[in-house]
């Protein structure tokens, strides 16, 4: 049988076997547990008119936290065009540093992708058009500022400076990953939470 496959058709399934072999084989459950939550955000973040909100998840894991650190780090993941568990999933680096660093964990979805769809499974049904209206570049990112100030914003007020938080002369520390517009999250998050990233 493999002599009738080609060559590139018997590679591909072996390194999918291997891939599967190798996911089966990874102790990886307490890294990657997490809880999914929700915050609520505008429909149209650029419209008086319309008032209606959807809610978007995010994964939240703080069982690295050293609870006695007045000042936990922060490791935010901004979501990328897909369902924010597969990222969390694949993004072993950032898991590694959040043990090392004793951080709190916080992967955010990206409107109308995953689970985070405005009209639920309406969102995409093509006899009704007016669902995708907002499912543009201006919405989630206008500027990138707009995307952490305008779409994260109930997220991040959620952990924004309060009895625990960034008291005294150090600044909090909270690190963005991010797949574009890094910097500008950056400077969103400094002012929304009125913090000095370093």
């Amino acid at each position: 049988i493999l002599r009738d496959m080609g060559e590139a058709t018997v590679r591909a399934a072996l390194l999918a076997v291997l891939g599967i072999l190798l996911i089966a084989g990874c102790d990886c459950s307490q890294r990657f547990k997490y809880e999914i939550k929700e915050f609520q955000v505008p429909l149209d973040h650029f419209s008086f008119l319309i008032n209606a909100t959807f809610n978007i998840r995010y994964l939240y894991n703080d069982s690295f936290v050293d609870k006695s650190n007045a000042r936990t780090p922060i490791f935010f993941y901004t979501g990328n065009e897909g369902d924010i568990e597969l990222f969390a999933q694949n993004t072993g680096f950032l898991w590694e540093q959040a043990e090392r660093q004793r951080a709190l964990v916080i992967f955010a979805e990206h409107r109308y992708y995953g689970k985070s769809l405005p009209f639920g499974s309406s969102t995409f049904n093509t006899s009704l058009p007016e669902h995708l209206a907002y499912f543009t570049v201006e919405q989630p990112i206008n500027s990138s500022h707009i995307r952490c100030r305008v779409q994260f914003a109930p997220l991040l007020d959620e952990f924004a400076i309060d009895e625990r938080r960034g008291e005294g002369p150090e600044p909090l520390q909270f690190l963005v990953l991010a797949a574009m517009w890094t910097h500008d999250q950056v400077g969103a998050i400094e002012l929304r939470l009125g913090v000095l990233l370093g």
